[in-house]
């Protein structure tokens, strides 16, 4: 399923941002930081759910059920009941879970700002050679005030040439029209 990529990148980044704060609290020794983390990881594997990510969902509910284990007193790693030392285990599984959920966050990120950096090297590569075959002028974009005439241009653009059109299918491929015109108006911003 396709979702908006300025979206996944915007949730994906509140997400890190919330396993740095509970790094801190887990530097910090705070009491009960695991039932936070359990919170931020129900939020994470809703967030794959919805844009349909099965793979990282069950990662994510993998890590749930590690720490959880931790927390009822069975050790993640054997299986074995804990009976000494159960808050190191927690602060370890704790531990274990923050850092392999922060790979796991910094991966999908770095997957979303690749697709956005394709689509803005394609887009800004296509208004260069708009601007110089002067099917637009420089006037023209510099009259471009909001979203609705990016996406007024870039239609415009697409109906009249057959090679645009093909950029445009081949980036709808990867990202939404709606995550084409957004990118188009970063583009637009930069050469004006």
């Amino acid at each position: 399923m396709k979702v908006l990529v300025h979206y996944r990148k915007s949730e994906i980044e509140k997400s890190l941002s919330k396993l740095i704060e509970l790094k801190d609290q887990y530097l910090q020794n705070s009491y009960g930081i695991e039932k936070e983390i359990l919170d931020l990881f129900h939020e994470i594997e809703a967030f794959f759910k919805q844009i349909g990510n099965t793979s990282n969902e069950s990662k994510i509910s993998s890590l749930k059920i590690y720490l959880d284990s931790a927390i009822k007193g069975i050790n993640p790693e054997t299986l074995d009941l804990v009976k000494l030392n159960r808050r190191k285990v927690i602060k370890a599984s704790s531990f274990h879970c923050l850092s392999e959920s922060s790979i796991l966050l910094e991966n999908e990120l770095l997957e979303v700002d690749q697709l956005l950096k394709n689509c803005y090297s394609h887009l800004s590569q296509l208004i260069l050679s708009v601007l110089q075959s002067k099917a637009i002028t420089r006037n023209e974009l510099a009259l471009i005030k909001d979203i609705t005439q990016v996406e007024a241009l870039w239609a415009r653009l697409t109906s009249s040439n057959d090679q645009i059109a093909l950029i445009n299918t081949k980036l709808k491929a990867d990202v939404l029209p709606q995550d084409i015109v957004l990118v188009l108006d970063q583009v637009i911003t930069q050469i004006k």
